[in-house]
């Protein structure tokens, strides 16, 4: 509990830090407490009068009540009782309540305390067992809004990125890191909040023997997984097949691709005519996986499907090993770098991909020059589009061009090359790219 800074609340008004749990946000704002993103901590603003009647629910939250509490419950004691965790709800019923700083049930005045007497004396303690610490530690991540969707935290000192329970389909907002070293502890974040969390297991220090278990443990439940990922992406990949075949082809009045002003090259369309079907292939020429365009632009993947180093080939009777072959991210801006350059595009999808598709592309086409078309994320913190292409781009040995846009153009958020074509048509484009084609940086990747 602090006094708040001057001009942020009245003098009578203090500033009281509350701990709650990532799972229970949404309650502690319904009740009224507000987060401090400088502290990163949620808190609750009281004037002196209201700290003579602080409710439980605030106590419940608060670590620093403690010594405060204590004052006004050596005027009251309370009569504790000795409730076990599986009569909680008993205990509750029969009006007893709980002291979240003495951690125990009390009976509050004008309680009933025959329907509460019998807990009224100490039973005989009954030993415990120590949580296993891998389902110690996926219990905390789980309390910290982290989802690891069923599978056991990685215990190998890494950090690991991972969605949170409430985070959008794809975006890893939350990353953990945890050890079996000694006492076995670890960290967590969350991305979206800025709160980072340490745990420390409660249990006793493994021994060698107890970490090669688990460790072991870990790696039988890792190749299942594996296992089962694999079984469900060959699934997918049938059901796109069948389904893919039996669609017609898409025709250039879909609004997505008007929007875009690009024809339609390879796609087709669903049964309804609403939804675009741009196949994904991987290296051998296997469909795996399809995206939907709706539109108003919406993308979505098969779920479970296969997209890491898989691609859309716009133009793939092109491809061969004594010419360029570009990659760029989406299948609007491939489109547009075909029919600007006429030359072969491989669509990635996103950023993140880029690298295990020229992979791909450098076992199918190993004299073929890779150049990575990148996307111009100048309004994020950081150009990943940018940053993900440098780094596919040295793996590969291929290289990399930007677009280049002007300060309205900036201003007006274009990042890619469909934005370029768009803003001042398909010639800037292949200028652009001849341009970026005939610096030393790209002439020097020729194989």
């Amino acid at each position: 509990m602090e006094k708040p800074d001057q001009g942020k609340a009245s003098d009578s008004e203090y500033r009281v830090y509350l701990n709650v749990p990532y799972s229970e946000r949404e309650a502690a704002k319904e009740a009224g407490a507000s987060f401090d993103f400088g502290k990163k901590s949620w808190y609750v603003s009281l004037h002196q009068a209201e700290l003579d009647n602080i409710t439980e629910r605030w106590a419940e939250w608060d670590p620093d009540f403690a010594r405060y509490q204590k004052t006004v419950q050596e005027k009251t004691p309370k009569n504790y009782l000795y409730v076990p965790y599986t009569e909680k709800d008993l205990a509750l019923a029969a009006g007893a309540k709980f002291d979240f700083n003495a951690k125990s049930w009390f009976a509050p005045e004008g309680a009933n305390m025959e329907k509460l007497e019998s807990w009224l004396t100490a039973r005989e303690p009954v030993p415990t067992v120590a949580m296993n610490p891998v389902d110690e530690f996926a219990k905390a991540l789980r309390a910290a809004g982290l989802d690891l969707q069923g599978a056991a935290p990685a215990m190998d000192g890494k950090i690991h990125r991972v969605p949170l329970i409430d985070s959008k389909p794809g975006h890893l907002d939350g990353a953990y890191s945890g050890h079996l070293d000694g006492v076995p502890n670890g960290w967590s974040q969350n991305y979206q909040t800025g709160e980072k969390t340490k745990w420390k297991a409660t249990g006793h220090t493994l021994t060698e023997e107890q970490k090669a278990a688990l460790t072991r443990e870990a790696e039988v439940r890792r190749i299942e997984r594996e296992k089962e990922r694999l079984k469900r992406q060959d699934e997918v990949a049938k059901f796109c097949r069948e389904s893919f075949e039996n669609r017609l082809d898409a025709v250039g009045d879909h609004p997505y691709l008007v929007k875009k002003g690009i024809p339609p090259v390879g796609i087709k369309e669903s049964l309804s005519g609403d939804v675009l079907l741009v196949p994904l292939y991987n290296a051998e020429g296997e469909l795996r996986n399809v995206q939907e365009i709706s539109s108003d632009g919406t993308k979505l993947f098969q779920a479970g499907g296969q997209k890491k180093g898989c691609f859309n080939l716009v133009d793939p009777g092109k491809c061969h090993d004594q010419g360029e072959i570009l990659l760029a991210e989406g299948y609007a801006t491939g489109v547009s770098l075909n029919v600007a350059t006429g030359k072969p595009v491989a669509v990635a999808f996103d950023a993140g991909n880029l690298e295990g598709v020229a992979i791909a592309l450098r076992d199918k086409f190993p004299e073929a020059k890779i150049v990575i078309c990148a996307d111009h994320d100048h309004t994020k913190e950081h150009n990943i589009g940018v940053e993900k292409a440098k780094q596919a781009a040295e793996k590969v040995g291929g290289c990399v061009i930007v677009p280049v846009f002007n300060k309205e153009e900036l201003s007006a958020g274009r990042t890619d090359f469909n934005d370029l074509a768009q803003s001042r048509g398909l010639e800037e484009v292949g200028r652009q790219l001849s341009r970026g084609l005939s610096q030393e940086k790209c002439r020097g990747v020729e194989r």
